[in-house]
């Protein structure tokens, strides 16, 4: 069974960390993907709306890849330590280390990171130019990004996913210290087996 995705989606101009957008890195053995970390205020009306947006396609999508919902991923979209859109006031990483301890930029902010497993990525300027200089997408400048979800249906890791298909800089900003990957533990986090339906919300934030 094919798994479901969401349509793409541009984001609106956002701030960014953590682009590797040039040249796809492997972790550990893992597959190498590009990848880039959004983050979205929460006092930004227009980034609120696309998070809802963007939620409720994720909300969606699920329940089109499992539609028995005993059988659904139970981790809600939005603000636990494992959700796709991760809160960056409340959450923690994989080691218990909240992320605005090491990423101080997300107070105040919503956060998402988003990667991209195939060659090429497509990367531009406001005039839709493509940009060669490696060293103009960095952590702090302002992007839109072209994203789409989509379901992880392997039977131990289930779940929802975002996936990268374009950059667009838009301005540029003071750099935040963190112009390359995240650590692992910043990324991933091991799977709990965690599938208590009091975990699963629909009530959103935004």
């Amino acid at each position: 069974m094919a798994a479901e995705r969401t349509e793409k989606m541009t984001t609106p101009v956002v701030r960014i960390s953590f682009p590797d957008v040039f040249k796809m890195r492997s972790y550990q053995g893992g597959k190498p993907s590009y990848g880039i970390r959004l983050m979205f205020a929460k006092n930004d009306k227009e980034q609120m709306a696309f998070l809802k947006k963007l939620s409720t396609a994720m909300e969606d999508c699920m329940k089109r890849q499992w539609p028995d919902e005993s059988t659904r991923p139970r981790i809600p979209i939005v603000g636990h330590d494992k959700s796709p859109i991760k809160d960056g006031d409340k959450n923690s990483n994989g080691q218990g280390v909240p992320f605005i301890e090491k990423s101080p930029e997300l107070a105040g902010h919503y956060f998402l990171s988003a990667s991209k497993y195939n060659d090429g990525l497509i990367v531009v300027d406001r005039n839709r130019e493509e940009i060669l200089d490696t060293q103009a997408v960095y952590g702090g400048c302002w992007c839109k990004v072209n994203i789409n979800a989509y379901a992880r249906t392997r039977s131990d890791n289930k779940g929802i996913s975002v996936g990268l298909n374009g950059v667009q800089k838009w301005k540029d900003d003071e750099r935040l210290g963190n112009g390359g990957a995240p650590s692992l533990e910043d990324m991933f986090e091991a799977d709990s087996g965690s599938n208590d339906s009091s975990n699963y919300k629909d009530d959103l934030p935004f």
